[in-house]
């Protein structure tokens, strides 16, 4: 089984499960932030990249040179079984 390292940029489907005003997007950028735990090893735990500022910089908003802004509210618990 493929789990992703801590640092790796994946694609991940936030389409299904997930309702407006929250993340929906399909095949959206994200960084993963958590290593492989046991007990618990299809989740990830990523956070979203936007190549877009936006509109209010807020303080959660980090940018990182090459990929724009790491959006700090928009980290969230996955199953791997989403990202490729």
């Amino acid at each position: 089984m493929f789990h992703p390292r801590p640092g790796q940029i994946l694609f991940c489907d936030f389409s299904h499960g997930f309702k407006e005003p929250e993340m929906v997007k399909n095949n959206r950028p994200v960084i993963v932030l958590t290593g492989s735990m046991q007990g618990r090893a299809e989740l990830v735990t990523v956070a979203a990249l936007s190549t877009v500022p936006p509109s209010v910089v807020r303080p959660y908003h980090l940018l990182i040179p090459q990929i724009q802004l790491l959006e700090k509210d928009c980290i969230t618990s996955t199953s791997s079984a989403g990202t490729r």
